[in-house]
């Protein structure tokens, strides 16, 4: 809890600056984008000890929604969380809706539901 703590009070901090160094005394925020991020940097410097959310790690991405194609990219590791994530969530899906989708690998293809 302390680590989510500090996270929050991080994200406190920095919206207190940008209240103070706006004209108006007002900042907008986007709260599902920072949820996200202070959810991402609790989870990896939990996970890792520190908070390596801004290092640059090489993962595979899709290249579209088939998802068959993956190909290198470079990404934060907040990035990299998030797409391995979603890429997780969407196969699960799809070996769902169609139980051939589990033999993706030696088929190479998705399969829609039946």
């Amino acid at each position: 809890m302390d680590t989510l703590k500090h996270k929050i009070m991080d994200a406190f901090t920095r919206w207190g600056t940008e209240i103070d160094e706006s004209p108006n005394g007002s900042t907008v925020i986007d709260i599902a984008y920072e949820f996200e991020r202070i959810f991402s940097r609790n989870i990896i410097t939990i996970a890792f000890g520190e908070d390596i959310s801004d290092e640059k790690f090489e993962v595979l991405v899709p290249t579209d929604n088939t998802l068959t194609k993956l190909v290198p990219k470079v990404v934060s590791m907040r990035e990299a969380l998030h797409t391995t994530a979603e890429l997780m969530l969407n196969t699960s899906m799809s070996r769902l809706e169609n139980p051939k989708n589990w033999f993706v690998k030696k088929t190479e293809k998705f399969y829609p539901a039946n």
